[in-house]
């Protein structure tokens, strides 16, 4: 029934239903050898690595069980680190990524203005532009891996995204400025290692509690150390887009203008900032002062978040450990996940939300609506 279903939505195609054109270009794609081959490709790689990771691993365990020798306890340690962030930090971790997901694949099923006069082009599916096609247009290589992407600072890209939507757009961002979602370089643990020492903070003070992390006091030199890291990754973003949109060397390497122009700007250094690597292509940036810039701004905030942290851990290290009492207050329970999760958004909103505002929120009102 699927030939004659998808041959009837050819011939009529105001008539044909949009679950059934969907039906057919599922159908297409299942069907096409590319398809089946890309499966026995995964499939393969699935089974080749579940072997070495069989071999390696039972070989690593029997040589902690059966023998000692120098660096065993380094060996250990990498084996267990995976297991060691608690079970709270990863719930607040995927909170924030399917967040910014679910927002993404939302506001990417808009279709793109940009083919509004365009009569041979239906957007049935969402925004078409600068998509893989054999992914999905809304809820495909377009959205999902962009975020994904900006989540784990891979900078591989699916799409064009340039080409998505304001909003959508907005949400890869926000993944590099909040910095806190799962692993890459510069992200992840350390970051949300930076924000559970303030949320200690607030929390402490906001109850009347002495502030306390790992069985040690969280003090005003531990709290200073995470608001500059916090601060210096936020200061290197806006003050180095705020420069380059200002002058010539920003200006000259647009091929936007308005908020767009002003997002792509943002886009590059947060991406640079957050050690990502992809970017809203429709900006000229090789030049030598954007490659100053931008090089200068991955530089330091390559280091700063993995010195100061350090700073933190040293300071922690060295004092006396705190027996926990009634007085203690619990880093573990829902309650601070809630708390954790408002300091990390509140930080997010008060240092980016302006940029934000001028970029893809405007622009979203300009030409969404």
């Amino acid at each position: 029934m699927t030939a004659p279903s998808c041959a009837t939505s050819r011939a009529w195609p105001r008539r044909s239903s949009r679950a059934t054109s969907e039906s057919c270009r599922v159908a297409g794609i299942s069907s096409a050898p590319a398809a089946a081959d890309a499966l026995v490709l995964t499939l393969t790689t699935a089974n080749v690595m579940a072997l070495i990771n069989a071999v390696t691993g039972t070989a690593t365990a029997w040589v902690l069980v059966r023998y000692d020798f120098r660096g065993r306890d380094l060996l250990s340690g990498l084996v267990d680190l995976p297991f060691a962030i608690p079970t709270l930090v990863t719930g607040v971790m995927l909170v924030l990524l399917l967040g910014k997901i679910a927002g993404a694949v939302w506001f990417e099923r808009a279709p793109t203005p940009a083919f509004d006069h365009l009569p041979a082009v239906e957007q049935v599916t969402g925004n078409l532009e600068g998509k893989e096609m054999r992914f999905g247009a809304a809820d495909g290589s377009g959205p999902l891996w962009a975020v994904l992407t900006t989540s784990t600072s891979n900078g591989s890209v699916g799409a064009m995204h340039d080409s998505l939507n304001p909003l959508t757009g907005l949400m890869p961002m926000i993944g590099m400025w909040l910095n806190a979602t799962f692993g890459g370089v510069g992200v992840g643990m350390i970051n949300m290692f930076i924000y559970i020492i303030i949320a200690v903070f607030l929390a402490g003070m906001m109850v009347g509690r002495t502030p306390e992390y790992l069985h040690r006091r969280v003090e005003s030199r531990e709290v200073k150390l995470a608001i500059l890291t916090v601060v210096a990754h936020g200061f290197l973003i806006l003050i180095g887009a705020a420069a380059f949109a200002a002058t010539p060397w920003g200006q000259h390497a647009l091929n936007n203008w308005g908020p767009h122009g002003f997002s792509e700007i943002l886009y590059e250094f947060s991406s640079a900032s957050a050690n990502n690597g992809s970017g809203f292509e429709g900006l000229g940036d090789n030049t030598v002062p954007w490659n100053v810039a931008t090089g200068l701004v991955m530089l330091l905030n390559r280091y700063i978040p993995i010195i100061l942290p350090l700073a933190i851990a040293g300071s922690l290290a060295a004092k006396r450990r705190v027996a926990e009492s009634a007085g203690t207050l619990s880093v573990q329970n829902t309650t601070f996940g809630v708390m954790l999760l408002a300091t990390i958004l509140l930080i997010g909103a008060l240092t980016f939300f302006p940029a934000a505002a001028l970029g893809p929120i405007a622009e979203h009102l300009l030409f969404m609506s």
